[in-house]
């Protein structure tokens, strides 16, 4: 079955992180907060489905929150989900930096008054974006404009098939795709060009 790493607090040791992009699986990721806003109630049933219909993608999810019991069940029912927990920073931009696409999903309403704060490190470590929102919203319309990835409905049958599209190997014009190394300092500059853009 997958996974479940309990990883400790740990002081940052460094101010640059220094990421080989050459190798990564083309699978999800998910760093942060499992929590209320991020559409979990729809993305977790949509993971449990493709799996049990024998989808083969794998997936990664970082953190903690709400729906952290849930996401270590499925890490010991599925071979193909892994659940790290709570990782320091270092950890998690190299984790995240190993996969071809992360999920990033947030409720329409709360892009009132909030923005998912894991866009800046999934678009430093270089990673296609799966976002899961009201496609009509800013951060829908960012990521379609910047064409880092892929807009979907919080809907578990729209979800499904994006999971299938991925797993056969469906690309992202992504302008960042051939970036083989990504710093702390070139990964502000990337995102400040992003939101510049």
């Amino acid at each position: 079955m997958g996974r479940f790493i309990k990883k400790g607090i740990i002081k940052n040791p460094s101010k640059t992180v220094g990421i080989d992009r050459g190798n990564f699986i083309n699978g999800i990721v998910f760093s942060g907060n499992a929590g209320r806003l991020q559409e979990m109630d729809v993305i977790l049933p949509s993971i449990e489905q493709y799996l049990n219909d024998g989808g083969r993608l794998p997936f990664t999810f970082l953190g903690s929150g709400v729906h952290s019991k849930k996401l270590l069940d499925m890490s010991k029912n599925f071979q193909n989900f892994n659940f790290l927990g709570y990782v320091n920073g270092d950890s998690a931009l190299k984790t995240t930096n190993e996969h071809k696409w992360a999920l990033l999903p947030i409720k329409g309403d709360a892009l009132k008054y909030a923005y998912p704060s894991k866009l800046a490190s999934y678009i430093s470590a270089g990673c296609n974006l799966l976002c899961v929102t009201d496609t009509k919203s800013s951060l829908a319309l960012l990521v379609k404009k910047n064409k880092i990835g892929i807009v979907v409905e919080p809907d578990v049958n729209q979800l499904i098939n994006v999971f299938k599209q991925i797993e056969n190997g469906y690309e992202v014009d992504n302008p960042r795709k051939n970036d083989l190394y990504i710093t702390v300092d070139l990964a502000a500059k990337k995102l400040s060009n992003v939101i510049n853009a």
